[in-house]
């Protein structure tokens, strides 16, 4: 797979992922999130498969159990709650180390792309991805915040792009699927 194209890609994944992330209609949202998922499959396989489709659809289930109150807060965007965790974070060190709840979080959205192991085991790659990604795209956040004055709720899409881009990018170097 060119360069060019894992670019391009990891651009797409990006933008997927702030659509996904932001107050669009929730059949756009959905979209997004299925074609993340397809070009995350895709590039792991670094050819065409008919999996890419049940990719989509599992990556949507991924994102099913929440995952905001610890970004927000990782980031720096939101205050910490005193009570309100999401319904994983069920141990001390998920509701006060944000850095281990994002990556924990990343590794349960791209948990259900396994299911997919026996016709793509390059899927295996995805889960790491984004337990990598998150994080990453929290501190880049974090950095960002710093510099640009953002007005109340503009600050979440310099983290879901960067997240989205990372992932796809670190699923195509960890797969191999790069052409220099």
């Amino acid at each position: 797979m060119s360069i060019t194209l894992v670019v391009v890609a990891a651009v797409a994944c990006g933008i997927f992922d702030r659509v996904r992330g932001s107050d669009a209609g929730s059949t756009i949202r959905a979209l997004c999130t299925v074609l993340a998922g397809n070009v995350l499959v895709l590039l792991a396989a670094g050819e065409y498969t008919p999996f890419a489709l049940v990719g989509g659809f599992l990556w949507w289930l991924g994102e099913k159990p929440g995952w905001g109150t610890p970004m927000g807060m990782y980031a720096g965007y939101d205050p910490a709650p005193t009570n309100s965790y999401e319904k994983w974070q069920v141990t001390d060190a998920l509701k006060k180390n944000y850095r281990l709840a994002v990556a924990v979080r990343g590794l349960m959205w791209g948990a259900p792309m396994l299911v997919l192991y026996h016709w793509v085991p390059q899927v295996v790659v995805i889960p790491l991805a984004m337990a990598v990604a998150f994080p990453a795209a929290c501190e880049f956040g974090q950095l960002q915040r710093k510099h640009i004055d953002f007005k109340k709720g503009d600050y979440h899409w310099v983290t879901e792009f960067t997240r989205g881009a990372m992932c796809a990018g670190l699923v195509a170097l960890l797969s191999q699927q790069v052409v220099w």
